[in-house]
Protein backbone atom coordinates (compact mmCIF):
# COMPACT_ATOMS: atom_id res chain seq x y z
CA UNK A 1 0.00 0.00 0.00
CA UNK A 2 1.29 3.45 -0.95
CA UNK A 3 2.11 5.50 2.15
CA UNK A 4 -0.16 8.54 2.49
CA UNK A 5 1.60 11.87 2.63
CA UNK A 6 1.47 13.38 6.10
CA UNK A 7 -0.07 16.87 6.36
CA UNK A 8 2.16 19.82 7.19
CA UNK A 9 1.82 21.48 10.61
CA UNK A 10 -0.13 24.38 9.10
CA UNK A 11 -2.49 21.96 7.29
CA UNK A 12 -3.01 20.00 10.50
CA UNK A 13 -3.72 23.22 12.41
CA UNK A 14 -6.49 24.13 9.93
CA UNK A 15 -8.10 20.71 10.41
CA UNK A 16 -7.86 20.84 14.21
CA UNK A 17 -9.42 24.31 14.33
CA UNK A 18 -12.54 22.92 12.62
CA UNK A 19 -13.16 20.37 15.38
CA UNK A 20 -15.81 20.68 18.08
CA UNK A 21 -13.26 20.18 20.86
CA UNK A 22 -11.12 23.07 19.59
CA UNK A 23 -14.13 25.39 19.49
CA UNK A 24 -15.17 24.30 23.01
CA UNK A 25 -11.71 25.03 24.39
CA UNK A 26 -11.54 28.35 22.54
CA UNK A 27 -14.83 29.48 24.13
CA UNK A 28 -13.43 28.45 27.50
CA UNK A 29 -10.24 30.49 26.96
CA UNK A 30 -12.21 33.52 25.79
CA UNK A 31 -14.36 33.28 28.91
CA UNK A 32 -11.22 33.12 31.09
CA UNK A 33 -9.94 36.35 29.54
CA UNK A 34 -12.96 38.15 30.99
CA UNK A 35 -12.43 36.95 34.56
CA UNK A 36 -10.75 39.44 36.95
CA UNK A 37 -8.92 36.59 38.73
CA UNK A 38 -7.34 35.47 35.45
CA UNK A 39 -6.45 39.02 34.45
CA UNK A 40 -4.70 39.50 37.81
CA UNK A 41 -2.52 36.46 37.11
CA UNK A 42 -1.66 37.89 33.68
CA UNK A 43 -0.75 41.28 35.19
CA UNK A 44 1.43 39.58 37.80
CA UNK A 45 3.36 37.66 35.14
CA UNK A 46 3.81 40.77 32.99
CA UNK A 47 5.10 42.69 35.99
CA UNK A 48 7.45 39.87 37.00
CA UNK A 49 8.97 39.68 33.51
CA UNK A 50 9.12 43.46 32.98
CA UNK A 51 6.41 43.62 30.34
CA UNK A 52 4.12 46.60 29.83
CA UNK A 53 0.71 46.31 31.56
CA UNK A 54 -0.94 45.60 28.18
CA UNK A 55 1.97 43.64 26.72
CA UNK A 56 3.87 44.46 23.54
CA UNK A 57 1.75 46.11 20.87
CA UNK A 58 1.64 43.84 17.84
CA UNK A 59 1.28 45.01 14.27
CA UNK A 60 1.36 43.32 10.89
CA UNK A 61 5.02 42.43 11.29
CA UNK A 62 6.26 39.81 13.71
CA UNK A 63 7.66 41.95 16.58
CA UNK A 64 10.41 39.38 17.16
CA UNK A 65 11.92 40.52 13.85
CA UNK A 66 11.65 44.20 14.70
CA UNK A 67 14.81 46.01 15.79
CA UNK A 68 12.67 48.03 18.20
CA UNK A 69 11.80 44.93 20.22
CA UNK A 70 14.86 42.74 19.56
CA UNK A 71 16.68 43.80 22.74
CA UNK A 72 13.53 43.26 24.78
CA UNK A 73 13.00 39.75 23.42
CA UNK A 74 16.66 38.90 23.92
CA UNK A 75 16.43 40.00 27.56
CA UNK A 76 13.61 37.59 28.47
CA UNK A 77 14.26 34.57 30.62
CA UNK A 78 12.19 32.43 28.27
CA UNK A 79 12.42 29.27 30.38
CA UNK A 80 11.08 31.09 33.45
CA UNK A 81 8.36 32.84 31.44
CA UNK A 82 7.18 29.59 29.82
CA UNK A 83 7.22 27.89 33.23
CA UNK A 84 4.94 30.60 34.67
CA UNK A 85 2.61 30.36 31.65
CA UNK A 86 2.42 26.57 31.90
CA UNK A 87 1.57 26.85 35.60
CA UNK A 88 -1.43 29.07 34.74
CA UNK A 89 -2.48 26.77 31.89
CA UNK A 90 -2.38 23.72 34.16
CA UNK A 91 -4.33 25.50 36.90
CA UNK A 92 -7.18 25.96 34.39
CA UNK A 93 -6.81 22.43 32.87
CA UNK A 94 -5.57 23.68 29.49
CA UNK A 95 -1.81 22.91 29.46
CA UNK A 96 -2.01 22.20 25.72
CA UNK A 97 -2.94 25.87 25.22
CA UNK A 98 0.15 27.28 26.91
CA UNK A 99 1.49 28.84 23.68
CA UNK A 100 -1.86 30.64 23.20
CA UNK A 101 -1.62 32.04 26.73
CA UNK A 102 2.01 33.01 26.06
CA UNK A 103 0.82 34.98 23.03
CA UNK A 104 -1.78 36.70 25.20
CA UNK A 105 0.67 37.60 27.96
CA UNK A 106 3.17 38.97 25.43
CA UNK A 107 0.79 40.76 23.05
CA UNK A 108 -2.67 40.87 24.64
CA UNK A 109 -3.89 38.77 21.73
CA UNK A 110 -4.80 35.09 21.29
CA UNK A 111 -4.44 35.05 17.50
CA UNK A 112 -1.34 32.83 17.48
CA UNK A 113 1.27 33.30 14.75
CA UNK A 114 2.31 29.68 14.88
CA UNK A 115 1.66 26.49 12.93
CA UNK A 116 0.86 24.57 16.11
CA UNK A 117 -2.78 24.10 17.04
CA UNK A 118 -3.62 24.04 20.76
CA UNK A 119 -3.56 20.49 22.11
CA UNK A 120 -6.90 18.94 23.05
CA UNK A 121 -6.42 15.48 21.54
CA UNK A 122 -3.29 13.89 20.16
CA UNK A 123 -2.46 11.06 17.77
CA UNK A 124 0.93 9.43 18.25
CA UNK A 125 2.94 6.52 16.90
CA UNK A 126 3.09 4.67 20.22
CA UNK A 127 5.25 1.83 18.94
CA UNK A 128 7.88 4.26 17.67
CA UNK A 129 7.83 6.27 20.90
CA UNK A 130 8.29 3.12 22.98
CA UNK A 131 10.74 1.02 20.95
CA UNK A 132 11.94 3.10 17.97
CA UNK A 133 13.88 2.66 15.79
CA UNK A 134 15.51 5.97 16.82
CA UNK A 135 17.99 7.71 14.56
CA UNK A 136 19.77 9.47 17.44
CA UNK A 137 19.90 9.41 21.23
CA UNK A 138 18.25 12.85 21.21
CA UNK A 139 15.30 11.45 19.27
CA UNK A 140 14.96 8.66 21.84
CA UNK A 141 15.16 11.12 24.75
CA UNK A 142 12.52 13.34 23.13
CA UNK A 143 10.15 10.39 22.69
CA UNK A 144 10.60 9.25 26.29
CA UNK A 145 10.14 12.80 27.63
CA UNK A 146 6.92 13.11 25.62
CA UNK A 147 5.59 9.83 27.04
CA UNK A 148 6.40 11.03 30.54
CA UNK A 149 4.78 14.46 30.13
CA UNK A 150 1.71 13.81 27.95
CA UNK A 151 -0.29 11.94 30.67
CA UNK A 152 -0.36 15.20 32.66
CA UNK A 153 -2.35 16.75 29.81
CA UNK A 154 -4.12 13.80 28.21
CA UNK A 155 -4.32 11.01 30.81
CA UNK A 156 -6.72 8.68 28.96
CA UNK A 157 -5.64 6.78 25.83
CA UNK A 158 -7.33 4.57 23.24
CA UNK A 159 -4.95 2.16 21.47
CA UNK A 160 -5.85 1.37 17.87
CA UNK A 161 -4.93 -1.61 15.69
CA UNK A 162 -3.34 -0.75 12.33
CA UNK A 163 -6.18 -2.74 10.70
CA UNK A 164 -9.08 -0.88 12.33
CA UNK A 165 -11.26 1.19 10.00
CA UNK A 166 -12.70 4.64 10.70
CA UNK A 167 -16.14 3.08 11.10
CA UNK A 168 -14.84 0.58 13.65
CA UNK A 169 -13.03 3.25 15.66
CA UNK A 170 -16.09 5.55 15.80
CA UNK A 171 -18.37 2.59 16.61
CA UNK A 172 -16.09 1.44 19.44
CA UNK A 173 -15.94 4.90 21.02
CA UNK A 174 -19.72 5.40 20.79
CA UNK A 175 -20.55 2.05 22.36
CA UNK A 176 -17.93 2.07 25.11
CA UNK A 177 -17.67 5.76 25.96
CA UNK A 178 -20.08 5.70 28.95
CA UNK A 179 -18.80 2.45 30.46
CA UNK A 180 -15.06 2.47 29.70
CA UNK A 181 -13.86 5.93 28.64
CA UNK A 182 -15.89 8.38 30.75
CA UNK A 183 -15.16 6.62 34.11
CA UNK A 184 -11.41 6.92 33.42
CA UNK A 185 -11.83 10.59 32.51
CA UNK A 186 -13.71 11.17 35.76
CA UNK A 187 -10.67 9.97 37.72
CA UNK A 188 -8.74 13.04 36.53
CA UNK A 189 -11.43 15.73 36.45
CA UNK A 190 -10.82 18.62 38.85
CA UNK A 191 -13.54 20.43 40.76
CA UNK A 192 -14.13 24.02 39.72
CA UNK A 193 -13.00 23.53 36.10
CA UNK A 194 -15.82 24.76 33.86
CA UNK A 195 -14.35 23.49 30.61
CA UNK A 196 -17.24 22.47 28.38
CA UNK A 197 -19.80 24.24 30.59
CA UNK A 198 -19.22 27.78 29.34
CA UNK A 199 -22.11 29.32 27.49
CA UNK A 200 -21.09 31.06 24.31
CA UNK A 201 -23.20 34.11 25.15
CA UNK A 202 -24.92 34.72 28.47
CA UNK A 203 -27.70 37.28 28.86
CA UNK A 204 -25.46 39.51 30.98
CA UNK A 205 -22.63 39.41 28.43
CA UNK A 206 -25.04 40.35 25.65
CA UNK A 207 -26.37 43.25 27.74
CA UNK A 208 -22.82 44.44 28.24
CA UNK A 209 -22.05 44.12 24.52
CA UNK A 210 -25.23 45.98 23.60
CA UNK A 211 -24.17 48.78 25.95
CA UNK A 212 -20.69 48.90 24.39
CA UNK A 213 -22.18 49.04 20.89
CA UNK A 214 -24.57 51.83 21.88
CA UNK A 215 -21.59 53.84 23.19
CA UNK A 216 -19.12 52.87 20.46
CA UNK A 217 -18.48 56.51 19.54
CA UNK A 218 -17.32 57.33 23.07
CA UNK A 219 -13.51 57.64 23.40
CA UNK A 220 -12.05 54.26 24.27
CA UNK A 221 -10.55 55.34 27.61
CA UNK A 222 -13.87 56.77 28.78
CA UNK A 223 -15.76 53.71 27.51
CA UNK A 224 -13.53 51.43 29.61
CA UNK A 225 -14.49 53.47 32.66
CA UNK A 226 -18.21 53.42 31.78
CA UNK A 227 -18.23 49.64 31.33
CA UNK A 228 -16.36 49.17 34.58
CA UNK A 229 -18.83 51.38 36.46
CA UNK A 230 -21.92 49.69 35.03
CA UNK A 231 -20.83 46.02 34.83
CA UNK A 232 -17.86 45.87 37.21
CA UNK A 233 -15.62 44.55 34.41
CA UNK A 234 -12.25 46.10 33.64
CA UNK A 235 -11.96 45.34 29.93
CA UNK A 236 -8.74 46.15 28.11
CA UNK A 237 -8.67 48.31 24.98
CA UNK A 238 -8.00 45.57 22.37
CA UNK A 239 -10.78 43.36 23.73
CA UNK A 240 -13.20 46.28 23.85
CA UNK A 241 -12.43 47.11 20.22
CA UNK A 242 -13.01 43.47 19.23
CA UNK A 243 -16.44 43.55 20.89
CA UNK A 244 -17.36 46.71 18.95
CA UNK A 245 -16.22 45.19 15.64
CA UNK A 246 -18.09 41.96 16.38
CA UNK A 247 -21.32 43.79 17.26
CA UNK A 248 -21.11 45.99 14.16
CA UNK A 249 -20.55 42.91 11.97
CA UNK A 250 -23.41 41.01 13.65
CA UNK A 251 -25.83 43.90 13.13
CA UNK A 252 -24.81 44.39 9.49
CA UNK A 253 -25.54 40.70 8.82
CA UNK A 254 -28.91 40.70 10.58
CA UNK A 255 -29.89 44.15 9.32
Amino acid sequence: MKKQKEPTLSELKVKVEKTTTYKKHLNYVKDLLQKPSFQKKVRDIRSKHRLAPLGIKIGKRDPRKSEKYKALYDSFDWDALRKDILAIARSYAIPGWDHVLLQYVLHNDIDCRTNFAPQTFDVIDLRFCMIGPYKTNKERETAFRYLKEIPLTLPVAILISPYASETEVVDYIKKLFKTEIRPKQDLYREKGILLGKVRSKSKRVQERNDYIYKNKEVPIMKLVSLVNDKFNENLEYPYLRRIIKSEIRKRSVHG
